[in-house]
């Protein structure tokens, strides 16, 4: 399976002057950090990140797969992290219809508050 999702990150980034890094350990796994300006014209839009953050939280089987999804937003001096260990903990099963809710719904409150003015 090939992608191009990386590829574009990294287009992405050097054209606006953000930042993109990415660090692979064996047996530990991938790490992908993002950084772009918000206030950049060629920015795209984020689009639904509530919806986004939930799918790629919720990838995957439930339970001890070994998979682990982590991500930290940052707006100015506000910021929250979320990861899909911490998730299961609280929600037990992120994948079911009600797991998902809740998940939506506490995702949309950080996002709020992220975002205030």
């Amino acid at each position: 399976e090939v992608g191009l999702g990386l590829a574009f990150l990294r287009q992405t980034a050097d054209a606006v002057g953000g930042r993109l890094e990415i660090e692979s350990t064996v047996g530990r796994g991938t790490r992908v950090f993002i950084e772009l300006p918000a206030d950049h014209v060629d920015v795209p839009p984020a689009g639904d990140m509530v919806e986004t953050i939930g799918l790629l939280v919720c990838m995957g089987p439930n339970g001890d797969d070994g998979l682990e999804m982590a991500i930290v937003r940052r707006a100015d001096e506000r910021s929250y992290a979320v990861s899909r260990s911490e998730l299961e903990l609280v929600l037990e099963d992120v994948t079911t219809v009600l797991g998902r809710t809740l998940l939506r719904g506490f995702l949309q409150s950080q996002e709020d508050d992220l975002w205030q003015r």
